[in-house]
């Protein structure tokens, strides 16, 4: 499971790390902070596991983040 941050929390993972997706992207692909977190505000609604609580993709188009990548 995903948690509304973005970090994993699921029995099995119990003693691993969480690591939120923004800091992934900014520590392992060294994208800039402010960049990581539009781009990780972008992704968490897709990531969600309930398909009738998942953002449409539709309604995701609108999305800052996208929005500013077409320009």
């Amino acid at each position: 499971l995903v948690s509304r941050n973005g970090t994993v929390k699921h029995p099995r993972c119990q003693g691993v790390e969480r690591w939120p997706i923004q800091d992934v992207l900014t520590d392992k692909y060294d994208m800039d902070k402010s960049d990581a977190e539009a781009l990780a505000d972008f992704l968490r609604p897709m990531l969600t596991l309930n398909p009738n609580a998942r953002v449409t993709p539709e309604a995701h188009l609108q999305h800052v983040w996208l929005l500013r990548q077409s320009t």
